[in-house]
């Protein structure tokens, strides 16, 4: 009988794999004094690991940032690589549930701050011009009547973008026992986001962004290319993920924070963030 050989993702370890990926590129941000998706501009404070114990069930990681105008916003984080926008997908059910469940906890989540996300692999085309668009329509609408009103309207919505506003509809319903108004369905959405990385593949342009961005911030000095040092933040985040440890700008190991250069200012970060930015968008074009 002959054996064959099973892949990473297929097995389970490639999902643990992408998801210390995915923390880490996280952790980088804290490091580099970058930006974080879905909040304002401003200073990470901690990026805690499992935090659950911490009393949140969106999970997999909780980012904590200073906005420049003062004012404090979180990223509560889950991660599952084969989600899929679907009422039968278990994957979703529990992403959107633990979601629910922050979204209306006061200790847990602040509305108008704070945001929620499911973190993915690549996402279809299907998602990318349907939900995304979806969620950016709530967030751009004053109100749930306004954000039912795009959907509902033939010729500027879709089909398409009408069934898949009836699964988060449906999902939480069953999750919360009762079908939810326009307006809280329109409040929840317009906190949710969907982010995908590609990690799951080798030479993947999520990753080639970040060492472009490491062999720019990488103290030349410190001996440590941007490979040993991203390869580095993965394991550190595999070891801490363990115990839902915490990192802080002083609870990096040492090591990690002498491979790059000091904190930068807010035009620096800034700088930053719009090189990942144009980094990500010229890798696209070439994949």
């Amino acid at each position: 009988m002959s054996s064959q050989v099973s892949n990473p993702f297929s097995t389970g370890g490639g999902g643990q794999f992408f998801e210390a990926k995915v923390q880490a590129s996280f952790v980088l941000q804290l490091l580099i004094g970058g930006r974080v998706p879905c909040l304002p501009s401003g200073n990470i404070q901690s990026v805690r690991l499992q935090a659950k114990q911490a009393g949140f069930n969106t999970d997999d990681f909780v980012v904590s940032i200073r906005a420049d105008s003062g004012t404090d916003h979180r990223l509560l984080s889950q991660i599952k690589h084969h989600a899929t926008i679907s009422v039968s997908d278990g994957e979703f059910y529990d992403s959107l549930a633990s979601a629910w469940s922050d979204f209306n906890n006061t200790k847990a989540f602040v509305k108008g701050r704070d945001a929620l996300t499911l973190i993915t692999g690549p996402l279809s085309d299907k998602v990318l011009q349907h939900v995304r668009p979806l969620l950016d329509w709530a967030r751009t609408s004053a109100s749930g009547v306004e954000f039912a009103g795009k959907v509902a309207t033939a010729r500027f919505s879709s089909d398409q973008k009408r069934t898949y506003l009836q699964v988060f509809k449906d999902v939480l319903s069953k999750v919360a026992g009762t079908t939810p108004t326009d307006d809280i369905l329109w409040d929840f959405l317009k906190h949710f986001y969907l982010l995908n990385y590609d990690f799951d593949v080798q030479g993947s342009k999520d990753e080639a962004a970040i060492l472009t961005v490491l062999e720019l911030a990488r103290n030349a000095s410190g001996g440590q290319d941007a490979q040993a040092i991203w390869e580095g933040l993965i394991i550190q985040t595999q070891e801490w993920n363990k115990t839902a440890g915490t990192f802080t700008a002083l609870e990096i190991p040492l090591r990690l924070r002498s491979a790059v250069q000091p904190r930068r200012s807010i035009a620096q970060r800034d700088a930053v963030s719009r090189i990942q930015e144009h980094s990500a968008l010229v890798l696209g074009d070439i994949n």
